[in-house]
């Protein structure tokens, strides 16, 4: 097959972050073109060395930390920086699957850093009986828990990306399609890209190793801080490039409700458990210190994040709730067009809708459900499981 580079790149379309109007089709940056470089050798060992790379670094902090780490973004920048070694420069194409494979670091380590811990304290404790589990066990975990992730998403791919489209503000990707853009870009938007990575690191330099001004912002010195405390109360701004970036890509509107979260917890929600807790003196938290005794701190750790977990818990419930007729169908019709798909050959499907075939999905999704019932039972069946 004749390889060529995709036509010149000028920005995203019109329609690309809004729902589509009836009889509307969205164009993407790359349109149905054969011959483009995408799944390439280099492509998929760049992609496979930054998800190794990536996940040893995801898997340190979030055991360290607690926080994992979303890699599509660093990646796509490393790969349109690497980019000019090579003889031929990357298409956008590469770039894409280069980020695509090594964004699945964080996801696989987020799986198993925040779960499999949980088997070592278990067989910690005193006479529990819990054998720890093996390397081995925790590496073919982490290897069907991520392929099972995979598979559930190839049917669920039309309703996501097709009848979602402009729905969703999917921050890391509308970041990360931004920066795939610009590094195609000569001039203008690469520039801006450049610029902006130099001055959020010099400011959160500044900020975190000089110290000229407060990675926290408690508004004391000014007094507000204080009357605020005074009513059990507080405004606390994260001083954080990173933080301005993530508002700017989500925009105003969800940028405003991440806020009233947390205007509703510190401003309501807190203060309500800690007058409850002094008028009821009864009521203990698991520590044993009286709720009346508490900081602002204390209050929202025992009780008001947990109710934010709820929360959020509820709206995915809800989420899934109110799109599963949506999903129900797509899948269906997904696994009835790929049966279909599969009698044609390759060069018949346009390449913008191509897909592993239905076959694969299902009975990928019963091999490794079956195997990791498998490793369940063999765990559980041996000494000390």
């Amino acid at each position: 097959m004749e390889h060529s580079q995709p036509k010149t790149i000028e920005g995203l379309p019109d329609n690309a972050r809004r729902p589509l109007e009836s009889g509307e089709t969205y164009v993407p940056l790359v349109p149905d073109e054969t011959g483009v470089y995408e799944v390439t050798a280099r492509s998929v060992t760049m992609g496979l060395l930054f998800c190794a790379l990536f996940s040893m670094a995801a898997a340190y902090l979030a055991l360290r930390v607690g926080q994992g780490i979303e890699a599509a973004i660093p990646i796509a920048i490393l790969a349109i920086g690497l980019s000019p070694l090579f003889a031929r420069r990357s298409t956008i194409l590469e770039n894409v699957i280069v980020q695509s494979i090594g964004a699945n670091s964080s996801h696989v380590v987020a799986g198993a850093v925040f779960t499999i811990p949980a088997l070592y304290m278990l067989a910690a404790e005193a006479g529990s009986g819990v054998a720890e589990p093996t390397v081995l066990q925790v590496i073919i975990v982490s290897f069907l828990g991520g392929c099972l992730g995979i598979l559930f998403l190839i049917p669920l791919r039309y309703h996501f990306m097709v009848e979602l489209h402009g729905k969703l503000p999917w921050p890391e990707g509308t970041a990360t399609t931004e920066i795939l853009i610009s590094g195609e870009q000569v001039g203008g938007q690469a520039k801006t890209l450049a610029l902006a990575a130099a001055l959020g690191a010099a400011y959160d330099g500044f900020a975190t190793t000089f110290h000229a001004w407060a990675e926290l912002l408690s508004f004391r010195a000014i007094g507000l801080g204080q009357v605020l405390e005074r009513q059990f109360m507080t405004l606390r701004l994260l001083n954080n490039a990173a933080i301005i970036g993530i508002g700017y890509i989500v925009g105003i509107r969800y940028a405003a409700i991440i806020c009233a979260g947390s205007f509703l917890s510190y401003f309501v929600l807190v203060p309500m458990v800690h007058a409850i807790g002094s008028y009821v003196p009864g009521i203990l938290p698991p520590g044993g210190i009286p709720i009346s005794e508490m900081s602002i701190e204390e209050v929202f750790r025992s009780y008001v994040r947990i109710i934010g977990v709820g929360g959020i818990a509820g709206a995915g419930i809800l989420g899934i709730l109110s799109s599963l007729p949506s999903m129900v169908r797509s899948i269906g019709a997904n696994i009835v067009g790929m049966s279909h798909q599969d009698e044609r050959s390759v060069t018949e499907v346009p390449r913008i809708d191509r897909s592993l075939p239905g076959s694969f999905a299902i009975v990928g999704l019963v091999l490794f459900a079956v195997a990791a019932f498998l490793a369940y039972r063999a765990r559980r069946g041996a000494p000390g499981g």
